[in-house]
C-alpha cells in the first residue's frame, strides 16, 4: 500500500471494511467509498478509479464474482482483495479466484483483534500434499508468520 494507492469499501468502514482503511490514510492513499452497495456500480467504481485493495464479506464478494461485468475486462490495477467477517463457500472462492486473479486474501478476526490467521492465495489456492485438487483449504495460517 502506498500513497498512489486506491482502497475501496464495499462495506461500513465501522466494521470488517475499515480495517484497511487505516492503513490507507497513514499511507496517504486515498480510501474510496461505494456508498449502498449495488454489484454492478461497486464493480463500475473499482475499475474507473482503479482500486488496488478492498474487503468484501463472503456475500458482497459473490455478487461481485457473479456480476457479468466483473469477468469483462482484467483486473491489471486489483493487489488484493481481502474477504472476512463471515464463512465462505468453496464454489464462491473459486469462481472469484478465476474471475479477479490471484488477489484473494481470506482473513480470520480481522476486528476483534489484529488477524488471527491469514491465508494469501498462494496458500488458498495452491496445490497442497493430501488436499484434494482445486478445493480450498478450511484453515490458514496464524499471524505474525
Amino acid at each position: 500500500m502506498s500513497r498512489r494507492s486506491v482502497i475501496g469499501h464495499a462495506g461500513p468502514i465501522a466494521h470488517a471494511s475499515g480495517y484497511l482503511f487505516l492503513p490507507g490514510w497513514l499511507a496517504g492513499a486515498a480510501n474510496l467509498m461505494f456508498g449502498s452497495f449495488e454489484p454492478g456500480k461497486a464493480i463500475r467504481m473499482m475499475r474507473g478509479h482503479k482500486v488496488n485493495h478492498t474487503f468484501a464479506s463472503p456475500r458482497l464478494f459473490q455478487a461481485l464474482a457473479r456480476h457479468p461485468a466483473a469477468a469483462a475486462k482484467p483486473w491489471l490495477h486489483l493487489r488484493s482483495i481481502l474477504v472476512g467477517g463471515a464463512p465462505i463457500t468453496d464454489t464462491t472462492a473459486l469462481e472469484a479466484n478465476h474471475v479477479f486473479g490471484d488477489v484473494l486474501f481470506q482473513a480470520y478476526g480481522q476486528t476483534a483483534a489484529v488477524p488471527l490467521t491469514m491465508m494469501d492465495s498462494h496458500d488458498w489456492f495452491g496445490e497442497i500434499d493430501g488436499s484434494t485438487p482445486h478445493a480450498p483449504p478450511a484453515a490458514s495460517r496464524p499471524t505474525p508468520r
